[in-house]
Formats: C-alpha cells, sequence, structure tokens
C-alpha cells in the first residue's frame, strides 16, 4: 500500500477496499478483475484510489473518450450510464452553458473580467471559454474536433508560454497519475501575475469502516468474480445511494472509474499554494449534477506568485 499522499507527501490511512471499474478492464483487453484500495491523507484531505492506470489503460480510454464503442462498452456494465451523461458536454447543451457560468461568476467576482490571452488545457472544441472579454482562445486538446468560431488549437503549452493570461483546467486533474507533476507543469508556464482556474467534481463516495475491512474485500472480490448481472446489481444499489448523499451500502461497490483522485477545498488549495500560487476566489456547488448524476463541482482561481 502506499505510504504517502501524492499531494502533499503526509502519511495516508486506508479507508476501502475497491475494485476497477469492468468496463476499464474490458475496454483496455484485461480480462481479470484488478483490486485496489481508496487511500486518505492525514493532513491535508486528498484522497485517491493506490492504483494508477498504465499507459496502455488511460489510451485504452481516452484515445476514444466517450466515442461509440467507449459507450457501447461502458453502457454494457453500466446500464444507467446513458448518452445524456456520454453526450452531455457536445455541441450546445445547458450543462456547457452550466459549466461556463460557474467558471465566469467565479472569475468576475474576483476582479477578472478581461484576458488578453485565454488556454484551455484539455478544452475540447473551445465551448468552455468564460464569458469576459478574451482577445485571444487557445485550447491544448489531442481531439481533431472541429473548433469553434475564434478558436485555436495548439499541441502544446509551451508554444503559447510567454503570453498566457489565464490557463483553465477544468475536470481534468481528478483523471491524473501525478497531480504535483500535472499542477507543476501548468504552473510552469505561467508568469508571475497570470491565473490559473481548475475545477473538479466534488463525487468521493461516503464510505464506513467496514469497507476497509478483510471481509469487504472478500466480498468484493466474490462480486467482481461472478455473474456480470449480479455485479451489476450491486453496483447499481451502490450509485443509487451515492446519487442521494448516502454511504455505499455494506454489500455495496466501492469502485474506481475514470476518476483516480478526490479533491476537497483544503487538499486543492494546500496543493496549489505549496506550488507557488496564491488562492484568489473559491466555490463549490456539491449538488451539482450533469446529465442527471450527482458529481459536484469545486472551482478555484488562484495567481501565480
Amino acid at each position: 500500500m502506499a505510504n504517502q499522499c501524492l499531494a502533499c507527501g503526509a502519511s495516508v490511512t486506508k479507508i476501502a477496499n475497491a475494485v476497477v471499474a469492468p468496463w476499464i478492464t474490458e475496454i483496455s483487453g484485461q480480462k481479470d478483475p484488478q483490486f485496489t484500495t481508496l487511500l486518505n491523507c492525514d493532513n491535508c484531505e486528498f484522497s485517491f484510489f493506490e492504483k494508477r492506470f498504465s499507459d496502455n489503460e488511460m489510451a485504452a480510454m481516452y484515445s476514444g473518450y466517450r466515442s461509440d464503442n467507449y459507450y457501447a462498452v461502458r453502457n454494457s456494465w453500466e446500464p444507467w450510464y446513458r448518452r445524456t451523461v456520454n453526450d452531455a458536454y457536445s455541441g450546445e447543451s445547458d450543462h456547457v452553458d452550466e459549466r461556463v457560468s460557474f467558471m465566469t461568476n467565479i472569475l468576475i467576482s474576483a476582479g477578472l473580467q478581461e484576458c488578453k490571452t485565454v488556454v484551455d488545457f484539455g478544452g475540447d472544441e473551445g465551448q468552455f471559454f468564460p464569458e469576459i472579454d478574451i482577445q485571444e482562445r487557445i485550447v491544448i486538446d489531442v481531439s481533431n474536433k472541429t473548433l469553434r468560431k475564434n478558436v485555436s488549437r495548439e499541441p502544446s503549452l509551451g508554444v503559447v508560454k510567454d503570453k498566457i493570461d489565464l490557463i483553465v483546467a477544468a475536470h481534468i486533474a481528478e483523471h491524473v497519475n501525478d497531480p504535483i507533476d500535472f499542477f507543476t507543469n501548468l504552473i510552469s508556464h505561467l508568469n508571475s501575475g497570470s491565473y490559473l482556474y481548475v475545477e473538479v467534481p466534488m463525487d468521493r463516495p461516503s464510505i464506513k469502516s467496514h469497507h476497509g475491512s478483510e471481509k469487504y474485500a472478500e466480498m468484493l472480490s466474490r462480486i467482481s468474480t461472478s455473474s456480470k448481472r449480479k455485479f451489476i446489481a450491486h453496483d447499481f444499489a451502490s450509485g443509487i445511494a451515492r446519487q442521494f448523499g448516502f454511504s455505499i451500502p455494506k454489500r455495496g461497490v466501492v469502485k474506481q472509474s475514470e476518476h483516480l483522485n478526490y479533491y476537497n477545498l483544503k487538499s486543492i488549495s494546500m496543493l496549489l499554494e505549496k506550488l507557488g500560487t496564491t488562492v484568489l476566489k473559491t466555490e463549490a456547488t456539491p449538488n451539482a449534477k450533469v446529465g442527471g448524476l450527482r458529481l459536484g463541482r469545486l472551482g478555484v482561481l488562484v495567481v501565480k506568485n
């Protein structure tokens, strides 16, 4: 078991046994269930799954992220994962508007109403730029999707390093293997006085001490090696509990899906400040939904020292 926090380096405690989502195992060409643990930092309250995804697993998940094959495999294991969730941020949608509005309000309330150059790291089609006065909109994204009007794409931050006023990194940090490396890279491309906006979900499962026991680990192993229908039934009950803010049931499934990391205000603030920034404004909506699923939303605006 890992004994250090990936965000601050302090000691961690195992709080639950877990299984890697079967759709990830299948889409990455693996047959046997993979088991892991959910850890929590005793200092900064950062929670994370011990297992970090391999290059093969990352490529299998994200090279065709939310594609038809991705949807088919995931939906076969999670029938509640509908098109409304898969396509929530595609095209023009209320979810895009809500996300943009949430970020815009944070920026404006901090006095940031105009920027010459804004870079959206992982910005898809360019649909998520805040509604402030922006002269140049750039996305750093591996996809070849058609971009929105007045948006350009670059392969890396280094190309535009010296002229960035604001980097947006929304709903990326929960997916990365190394949070410190990820944020260090972003911040290194900012000049002093430039800004970084980070947004993450607030979807850490609520668990009980039972989930960290050997008895639960044995039960989870039995469920994960039983029939697909039985696993889905236990997983569905767990999902329902999470949507209503309840703990994972005693016989439920603690599951590592594509979100490896769970941040709260304390952990994200401590991490960003440790890397040479000052927190200017934060906002949280724990009950925010995407495609009908309750995921929550935490936004943090920092300035580089």
